[in-house]
């Protein structure tokens, strides 16, 4: 699989993640953690249907996921920028590719504070991972928006 369709792959993960997360109430009054990144307590709407299956779980799910799409994408533009006399006579890509590196690593910093702040929240129930959680996937999100606009 080349480059623009591993991405593809990820973006679509990114955007499946952060839509998850966005549908996590931000405020916590339950007091149940797993609960409440599940969609299924009284934080929710009552009119919510309660997902089919578990938002917090799945949001892991599809963070390892994308962390390991990421890491294939990284073996790849690192195979690319180590034989990089073959793209001598074309600048322009290969400062694409620095880019899309720096990014990836980017996102991989993005997706530790995701992951860090659900663990956060399942041992204190604090909003302010929530808050984190939340900023976080918007970041991660507007990150591979970004990336899908240079590539």
């Amino acid at each position: 699989m080349d480059l623009f369709h591993q991405f593809q792959d990820i973006y679509f993960d990114i955007v499946q993640l952060a839509e998850l997360i966005t549908r996590i109430p931000d405020t916590c009054r339950c007091g149940d953690a797993e609960a409440h990144l599940d969609g299924q307590c009284a934080c929710v709407e009552e009119e919510q249907q309660p997902p089919s299956q578990a938002r917090g779980e799945e949001c892991l799910r599809l963070l390892r996921q994308v962390e390991e799409r990421l890491r294939w994408m990284e073996d790849d533009l690192e195979h690319v920028r180590l034989n990089q006399s073959m793209m001598q006579h074309e600048p322009e890509v290969m400062q694409k590719i620095e880019m899309v590196w720096g990014e990836v690593h980017y996102l991989h910093a993005l997706l530790n504070r995701i992951e860090q702040s659900i663990e956060g929240f399942r041992l204190t129930c604090d909003d302010e991972q929530l808050r984190r959680l939340q900023g976080a996937a918007r970041e991660l999100k507007r990150c591979a928006e970004q990336l899908n606009a240079v590539l």
